[in-house]
């Protein structure tokens, strides 16, 4: 009986995207801006954009999905009369779901350098005369846009249909109350609303385990799993608002999770924990909670994906591929163990709910070194090292320029100065050893050229030479934040360089320390 239900309800949603089908089609505009006037650029506004987009396509039934990124407010009107007229000229009943992920104010959405206010958005989206009309809001202070209406922040939609065959109407959901900053996070990168939402409509929301996720349980998942993870952000908690005008009989199903084009991932019952699914390349895509006494099931397109699960301290994780068509089931002995996770605001510099100090994906150093003398006879070489790397996932690539000098007795009676010019790539991989306390291991290749002069003490006789090198050398060491987002670090290295000298070529061992100060951008 259940396999029925979800075949029939995933046939609904298939049916109510096919051309010529009686049913309403459903068609989505969705919008993602990482840009605002005077504002701090986003990081995940247009990957949530993305991410929305996708999900509407493979398992919502949309068709077709229009998606702006980028783009300015006479770009989206002009979107919205695209679609009114289509409507029109079809003559045909849709459903029409607007998703937007940027910069907003308590005026309307900010698209670049210009603005879609909320009463222009709302009668945007009555104006095409959908049959219904869904609106989700991604934004800071975007409860403005359901608070003429009496939108209200409260766990649950609580749907009270009347007697018609169809749905009429409007439902506008917004990720924060007007008074509230939603917030990204580097850890998902994505906003924490539309991450949620994201996982809601992909199975995580199916608490009836119908293989069906109805607007209801959606809201339902986006606004506790919001609010859980940004109740100790330095923003504050995000309560999900939303303003509901609709008419209907039963539930209206967002997304159907058996599909054609569509695998299944089962997490079996007796699973229990916190629950990722990643891409090849490290991005979260779905995120839920077992409580280990059913079954849950996510769809995704077919292809290979990393599933993690955390319960308590332990962390493990595990490959699966899912085909087309087929169900997927993990299997717990398939898991194995791994070594632990952190916020943003949009815009802006935040904690975890742990506590910890956000991932920040640009770091950059300024630190005092001391290495050994690599020449015969030379002391000790002093000076600064200026280092920048960007996170890639598990890697850190960047760079770092250096100078070091010193100055000793050569032989013969020669008074030595000596100056060392270098430039080299970095690769490495950074792991947080404890809430303030981060442990790195790259791996660095360069050269550079040292500069030596030397006088005899009589000012006799002076030499000068200047040789190039290459160097390689690994780089361990720890950063102990302070004050975020500055840290304190020291380094250790070893490697060996390769010079010129008379008679030939050398490649003396050469090791160092650092210490100094580094900046998370």
């Amino acid at each position: 009986m259940r396999r029925a239900l979800r075949v029939l309800g995933a046939l609904i949603v298939a049916l109510s995207a096919a051309p010529g089908h009686a049913g309403p089609r459903r068609i989505a505009v969705v919008v993602g801006n990482n840009q605002a006037s005077s504002k701090p650029v986003l990081r995940y506004a247009e990957w949530d954009a993305r991410r929305v987009a996708a999900v509407l396509e493979e398992i919502g039934g949309a068709a077709p999905v229009t998606v702006l990124l980028g783009r300015t407010a006479p770009e989206l009107a002009a979107a919205f009369d695209a679609i009114g007229r289509s409507i029109r000229t079809q003559d045909q009943d849709a459903t029409v779901i607007f998703f937007y992920s940027g910069h907003a104010d308590e005026q309307g959405l900010l698209l670049g350098a210009t603005r879609f206010g909320y009463p222009e958005l709302k009668r945007a989206l009555k104006g095409i005369r959908a049959q219904v009309a869904i609106a989700f809001i991604d934004a800071c202070q975007s409860g403005g846009f359901v608070r003429s209406k009496g939108g209200r922040a409260v766990p649950a939609i609580n749907v009270a249909f009347g007697e018609e065959t169809s749905y009429r109407g409007h439902v506008f959901i917004s990720s924060s109350a007007a008074d509230e900053r939603s917030q990204e996070s580097d850890t998902i990168q994505a906003s924490f609303f539309t991450h949620y939402l994201v996982s809601a409509l992909r199975g995580a929301a199916d608490d009836s385990g119908d293989g069906l996720v109805s607007l209801e349980e959606a809201y339902r998942y986006v606004y506790r799993r919001t609010l859980e993870r940004t109740a100790a952000t330095l923003a504050g908690p995000q309560h999900a608002t939303y303003e509901m005008a609709l008419r209907g009989r039963g539930q209206l199903i967002l997304t159907g999770l058996e599909r054609p084009e569509t695998g299944v991932l089962t997490l079996p019952a007796g699973l229990g924990g916190e629950v990722f699914v990643r891409s090849p390349d490290g991005a979260v895509l779905a995120e839920l909670r077992l409580d280990g006494q059913r079954r849950r099931q996510l769809a995704f397109p077919p292809r290979k994906y990393e599933v993690r699960v955390r319960e308590g301290g332990v962390l493990r994780s595990a490959l699966v591929v899912l085909t087309a068509s087929s169900e997927t089931v993990l299997a717990e002995s398939q898991l194995r163990p791994l070594p632990l996770e952190a916020a943003a605001v949009k815009g802006a510099v935040l904690l975890d709910a742990s506590g910890a100090p956000a991932t920040k994906r640009t770091a950059a150093w300024l630190a005092y070194e001391l290495k050994n003398g690599y020449l015969d006879g030379a002391g000790p070489l002093s000076g600064v090292r200026l280092g920048a790397v960007r996170n890639l996932g598990r890697l850190e690539i960047g760079g770092v320029l250096g100078y070091a000098a010193s100055h000793y007795d050569g032989t013969d009676g020669f008074d030595v100065t000596l100056h060392e010019v270098s430039a080299s790539l970095l690769l490495g991989t950074r792991l947080r050893a404890a809430a303030a306390l981060d442990v790195f291991a790259a791996i660095e290749a360069g050269g550079g050229v040292v500069f030596q002069s030397a006088r005899q003490l009589d000012a006799v006789k002076s030499l000068q030479r200047k040789r190039p090198f290459f160097q390689y050398q690994g780089r361990v060491g720890a950063a102990l934040q302070v004050v975020a987002p500055f840290s304190i670090i020291a380094a250790g290295r070893l490697g060996q360089l390769v010079v010129e000298r008379q008679g030939g070529v050398v490649a003396p061992m050469v090791s160092g320390l650092e210490l100094g100060l580094l900046i998370r951008l």
